[in-house]
């Protein structure tokens, strides 16, 4: 299983911009064990795992692409095998 690069991308895209006004709604006042910010955050990694399991699932079944073994110029003269 192999979630496309650019699926992966949104979901940080995404994150990152929640995650970021989160910081500037809520921002951190020392003391506060569980402020709204702390919540806030908590409901994104809960919707973060949950759009993360959806990608898994919808990617689950597809082979992956195919690993090409990397080769110097001295492996391609010589044929494989020996």
């Amino acid at each position: 299983m192999k979630i496309p690069d650019n699926e992966m991308q949104e979901l940080f895209n995404w994150s990152t911009v929640e995650l970021e006004r989160i910081e500037k709604e809520y921002p951190y006042i020392p003391g506060v064990l569980d402020g709204r910010g702390v919540v806030e955050q908590k409901l994104h990694f809960k919707e973060y795992n949950k759009r993360l399991a959806a990608l898994k699932e919808k990617y689950e079944n597809e082979p992956a692409e195919p690993v090409t073994k990397a080769r110097i110029f001295n492996q391609t003269l010589k044929p494989t095998g020996t």
